[in-house]
Parts: C-alpha cells; structure tokens; sequence
C-alpha cells in the first residue's frame, strides 16, 4: 500500500533505499569514466589532424618526388581526419549504447526496489493494455494521413492498489511524426504532450464519454457537446465535452467540482481526464497531465545517491493519484 509521510522522507530513504544504491552509484561511475575518454576521443580528432597537417611541413624539400609530396601534403590530414573521426565515432557509439544500457539496468534496479517497499510494481516497459488507453486519447486529435500522425509512446509502468483504488501509471508521450519530412535522417516530430497517464476503474455505473479539458491542450479537438455546469468559476477553468449530459452531470457533481477546481490551483490546469466506458472491461477513467519531462529519468552524469529525486517522483506520483481518490473510486456512490 504505498503510504507516504513526506515529513519523514528522509527516514524512509536512509533506511529503506540509500543502502542499497551504494553499488550501484559505484558501477555508474566506474561506467562514466569510461564514457568520457571516450568522449575525449571525438574531440581529440581535430588536433590530430592539424597534427598530421603539420608534420608534412617537416618533410625535407625534394626528399620526396613532387607529385608524392603533393598528395601527402593535401590528402593525408583528410585521410588521418576520416580515419579518426570515424574510429572516434565508433567508439562514440558503442558508449552511447553502453550508457543508455547502464541507464535502463539502472532503473530497474533502482525503481524496482523502491516501489517494492510500497508494494507497488515496477516495470520499464508498459502493459499492451496502454496501446488501447492510447487509441482512447488519440482519436481526439486530428491527422491530416498524408502530412502528418499522431502516436503515443509509453514507458515506466507502475500499478498497484492506492486508497483501495486499483490502478495503472505509465510516463507517456504523445508525438506528431511529418510525413516524408526528415532532419538529420531521423523523421521529424514534434512533442504534444509529455507527462504521466493514470487509468484506473471509476465504481460508478456509465455508459457513454465524458471528457474534462482547459484549453492549454489546443491538440484536442473534442467532436461533442460542451456541457455547462451550475459552478461559473469550474466552466471558466475547464470545459466538459459530452455525448450525454444527463451522465456527464451525474459524474462530475458539485463535490467533485470543487474537488477539481483546488488541485488545477496547484497543477496550474495541465490536465485532462477522459471518462470513456468502451476501452477497457478494467479501466474506464484516464487522467492525463503534462509534466513536460521524462519523470522517471535517472541522470546519468549526476549521482543517483540523491534523495530529492526520489522524493520529487513519489510526490508527483501520489499528487497524481489524489485526483483518482478525490472521485472517490471505491465507492459505487454519487461523487
């Protein structure tokens, strides 16, 4: 049951998770260092170039034919850069690699005992189950087939029981890929949302789509009727779409109105909630908000040994999961 006194994080940490990062933080290191000769490599290659330039001026005049001299003097620093720059890249890459392996080892490692403690699981990767909440939220974006499309990445999956709510959180991402358009030999894209994405199973009977937005999220365009409500203040924050507004007012009561209104004075309205009945049989709530950031990365030339990480994830996780238990999802009741 993840049950978190933040007061008291730093008890929790130093018992709990410090002891068991030592090894980890010193195979990262051991790891970096090698990263970075490597990168000292790449940049080398330009001085050895000039190195190589230079030397052909050591060369006595007329020990040489001309036409040999000449082609040493021209080609060789290009043929030294090439052969260098390519070595150093290589190298580059196989360090790349190696990190973005430490990386993820590193976060199994780490994640997957922290949330242990809180009886939660962990996983780098996400349920095939998200790849249907996704098709949920996309189909209320447009896409125009022959310039552009929408699709959602996830990753970092965390699920297990809060407040007797079940429920599953993945980081998302949400990117919009050009048609035949490239940079640097890499699709172009841009990011439309980046954040955290909580489905869990709202205990109220419904059977069409409800969906509550502020209009920071311009990319969603809701093909249903806006529904006004009796609270002024909550129809300037947010707009509610409905196909039925005889449910969406059974859903989102006065309670829960003001429940919402309090949490977007602090998550200043970067989030969107979908109430949809025909996605999945386990889950028919999903709660979008952008963070704007990987909210699971381990910086790689910074110490993991950083408890303000870790307390910065568990809060943002269970602020997130507050909106879930603001409905009140265990209770088969009015909200």
């Amino acid at each position: 049951m993840l049950n978190i006194d933040f007061s008291k994080f730093s008890l929790f940490y130093k018992k709990h998770i410090e002891q068991h990062l030592l090894d980890l933080e010193k195979e990262r290191t051991e790891i970096l260092k090698k990263y970075r000769k490597t990168s000292v490599y790449v940049y080398l290659t330009i001085p050895t170039v000039i190195l190589l330039y230079g030397l052909t001026f050591l060369i006595p005049k007329g020990f040489l034919p001309e036409n040999i001299a000449m082609f040493i003097a021209v080609f060789m620093p290009i043929i030294g850069f090439l052969v260098c720059f390519s070595f150093a890249c290589s190298l580059k890459s196989k360090a790349d690699k190696q990190k973005e392996k430490n990386i993820q080892r590193l976060k199994r490692k780490v994640y997957t005992r922290l949330f242990k403690y809180l009886e939660l699981n962990y996983n780098t990767y996400s349920s095939p189950e998200f790849v249907d909440y996704g098709n949920a939220v996309l189909k209320h974006i447009p896409e125009n087939k022959e310039k552009y499309f929408s699709f959602m990445n996830f990753e970092d999956e965390i699920s297990g029981e809060f407040k007797d709510i079940h429920f599953e959180l993945c980081d998302a991402t949400i990117i919009k890929r050009y048609v035949n358009l490239y940079r640097n030999g890499s699709p172009l894209e841009t990011w439309l949302f980046q954040g955290l994405m909580l489905a869990c199973k709202l205990n109220k009977p419904f059977n069409t789509e409800t969906i509550i937005k502020t209009d920071s999220f311009k990319d969603f365009k809701i093909n249903k009727n806006i529904i006004k409500l009796e609270n002024d203040e909550f129809n300037k924050k947010l707009k509610v779409y409905a196909d039925d507004e005889v449910e969406a007012r059974y859903i989102i009561t006065p309670s829960f109105m003001e429940r919402l209104k309090n949490f977007h004075k602090n998550k200043k309205d970067k989030t969107i909630i979908f109430f949809d009945s025909k996605c999945s049989e386990s889950k028919n709530m999903y709660i979008l908000t952008n963070t704007g950031k990987d909210n699971f990365e381990i910086p790689f030339n910074k110490s993991i040994l950083n408890e303000k990480l870790y307390y910065n994830l568990l809060k943002e996780l269970v602020d997130m999961l507050e909106i879930a238990v603001a409905l009140r999802l265990e209770q088969n009741i009015g909200l």
